[in-house]
């Protein structure tokens, strides 16, 4: 069954890349999954922390990011996302030797998206002129989903700032969304906001969703008292978000393994994370509850699907 998990928060600088990072390359290296990464951040951070700048560039000159898909539903209607997806993405080095056939595949982004989105989004729209640009977006992205759910175990949305259409079409596409947030009170404030948004009954977005929105605290300092003291608030459940029972620190080795080490290069993930390694692990296993989570709930959800009496019809 495949999983699929936007990394959203309305706020920038909240740390949704690292965490793509971290999520992805912990399902594979911990779990033995097959996932796919589609970076819908026209910046490219993510991008640029699983791949080569080299590579990347090779792969927008051969037509394969998410310019690319969107170019094609602008033309076509639809998306043909197979051909927008890079192989192999991370630069761990025990990935492509998994025996379990674990592996990160991208669809990366780049910052030329930037210059073409608006112009791209306008063609999108005149498909369908009455209908939400975001709604266009999802579903022939949810359509792509499910061809290529034989291939992969998780899908991870690394989604742009803010509510604009390619993240309101990633939280539509969703089961799970994690969401990054910094420790202070404006930042948790935003993110109370952030979640208010997607629960809007008439923006239509929390009802597709399987399993709740989880909170996941970033860039902590642990030196920051104020921190510390809103860190406490979360782990006691004294606020409204659904927290996982880890913070991740503001640390040079996550700095470290975020800057890819360039072309063909690869490194052990206790290399690659270093002191950091203990975080990436307990990562992997909250991500690893929160999918057995949704799978139990879509099957509990599927099992009353298919046990609802019949009704017959009135002569």
């Amino acid at each position: 069954m495949l999983a699929v998990m936007a990394v959203a928060n309305h706020k920038g600088g909240a740390g949704k890349s690292t965490t793509s990072m971290m999520i992805a390359e912990g399902a594979a290296y911990f779990g033995g999954l097959r996932v796919l990464v589609i970076d819908l951040d026209p910046q490219g951070t993510l991008s640029r922390m699983l791949l080569a700048e080299p590579v990347i560039d090779q792969a927008v000159r051969d037509g394969r990011s998410l310019l690319d898909l969107l170019r094609g539903l602008a033309r076509d209607g639809y998306m043909t996302l197979p051909s927008a997806i890079v192989a192999n993405a991370s630069d761990l080095k025990e990935l492509p030797s998994a025996a379990t056939g674990a592996r990160i595949d991208l669809v990366p982004s780049h910052p030329i998206t930037l210059k073409d989105l608006p112009e791209v989004e306008q063609k999108i729209q005149k498909h369908d002129p009455k209908t939400r640009l975001d709604l266009l977006i999802a579903g022939a992205l949810t359509d792509e989903l499910h061809r290529i759910e034989p291939h992969y175990d998780l899908v991870i949305l690394d989604c742009p700032a803010g509510t604009g259409a390619l993240s309101l079409a990633a939280l539509r596409s969703s089961t799970i969304i994690v969401a990054p947030t910094v420790l202070e009170k404006n930042a948790l404030s935003a993110l109370g906001d952030f979640i208010k948004i997607i629960m809007d009954a008439d923006l239509g977005i929390y009802q597709t969703i399987a399993s709740r929105a989880y909170m996941l605290v970033t860039m902590f300092v642990r030196s920051n008292s104020a921190q510390q003291l809103l860190l406490h608030h979360v782990e006691k459940g004294k606020t409204d978000l659904n927290a996982l029972p880890i913070a991740i620190t503001h640390s040079i080795a996550i700095q470290r393994a975020a800057a890819h080490p360039g072309p063909d290069a690869q490194r052990l993930a206790r290399e690659k994370y270093n002191s950091a390694y203990s975080e990436f692990s307990a990562l992997a296993g909250c991500v690893r509850d929160i999918l057995i989570s949704s799978r139990r709930a879509s099957m509990t959800n599927s099992m009353q699907h298919h046990s609802m009496p019949r009704v017959k019809a009135a002569l």
